[in-house]
């Protein structure tokens, strides 16, 4: 946060499809509306995030469909499955606590809501307008908010930028001859063996070389250390496809 503070960082998305609007935090969203429908801090607020434990926008936007699960009459004395568990867990009127949640729905600007058909017509209409010239390609969207972070500086103050290898890095003399090439290979996971694990590689060739690289694992790949490990491999392997002998050095 310090980091977002010190350089007014914003979240500029350049495409939004159903997925990402679905994983965005709930909370403060970043694409709330100047005049909020519905406060954040009411009854209802406190019971979706304490009883309902809602975080994102899709645990939230799911909260509101209940009200139209099968046998729901959206009364209190209701006793559907739906209303049957929320009352079980602590929710004082499950319908009320609905409602209030497609009134917090409504905080949300149309182009962060994932209801909002039309502006997903709308988007791809554009996008096919041969009339029309992109001001960015996007190659992969994006599926997770974490895809969509990007940091600017005033020029100077960041790092020296770093020379563009192309892909396999830069070969010595005796790969290019087919010979031989020795790279270290390691993977890590942060919160290992829970939902929330995040993983990655790494490639190591020697001090300061510039085939030295750090790989990030991103979902739909299983995130563990193990899988860290396995692809720091694949990669060793597809970045040295015309050596002879490629020793891989892994724990």
């Amino acid at each position: 946060m310090k980091v977002v503070y010190k350089y007014d960082a914003k979240l500029i998305p350049t495409s939004l499809n159903k997925a990402l609007r679905d994983t965005m935090p709930y909370w403060y969203h970043i694409g709330n509306k100047e005049q909020l429908v519905s406060k954040y801090n009411n009854t209802w607020g406190k019971c979706q995030r304490d009883v309902h434990n809602i975080t994102t926008v899709g645990q939230m936007h799911h909260h509101t469909n209940k009200r139209r699960g099968y046998g729901c009459r959206n009364r209190i004395t209701c006793r559907c499955g739906a209303c049957t568990r929320d009352k079980r867990d602590g929710c004082k009127h499950p319908p009320k606590c609905r409602a209030n949640a497609e009134k917090k729905m409504g905080n949300l600007k149309e182009a962060w809501d994932p209801t909002a058909a039309e502006y997903e017509r709308a988007q791809t209409t554009d996008a096919n307008d041969e009339d029309s010239t992109p001001a960015i390609t996007i190659l992969d969207p994006p599926s997770h908010p974490s895809q969509l972070v990007r940091i600017f500086t005033t020029e100077g103050e960041g790092p020296a930028p770093q020379p563009h290898w192309p892909q396999g890095g830069i070969r010595d003399e005796a790969e290019e001859e087919g010979g031989e090439v020795t790279v270290y290979t390691d993977g890590s996971s942060h919160d290992n063996g829970s939902t929330t694990a995040k993983c990655g590689s790494g490639l190591w060739y020697g001090v300061d070389d510039q085939r030295n690289m750090a790989i990030r694992v991103g979902p739909p790949i299983g995130q563990s250390n193990n899988t860290g490990e396995v692809v720091a491999v694949m990669k060793a392997i597809q970045l040295h496809r015309d050596t002879r002998t490629i020793e891989i050095v892994s724990d």
